[in-house]
């Protein structure tokens, strides 16, 4: 399994890149590819009403959470990596 985790900023302003990328990835023989892809301000937005972001997922130490469940100060840290 191949995790591949990408801004939405990153990944839209790439987008043929990005099809290219996971085309050529198979094409050779990948079986399995994990892809993340959240924005900066879907963090942002989710901290400061969790009410509409129930459904967001994030990658934590391995394991899915969802990341409104998550502890306030954990969130600040994911929200902190997705923006350096």
């Amino acid at each position: 399994v191949q995790n591949l985790r990408l801004s939405r900023e990153t990944f839209e302003q790439n987008r043929e890149k990005m099809k290219g990328l996971i085309r050529n990835y198979f094409d050779r023989g990948g079986a399995h590819l994990m892809i993340t892809v959240v924005g900066k301000e879907d963090l942002k937005k989710a901290m400061e009403h969790p009410e509409d972001y129930q459904d967001l997922i994030v990658r934590v130490g391995g394991l899915s959470a969802r990341y409104v469940q998550l502890k306030k100060d954990v969130q600040q840290e994911i929200y902190d990596r997705a923006t350096y």
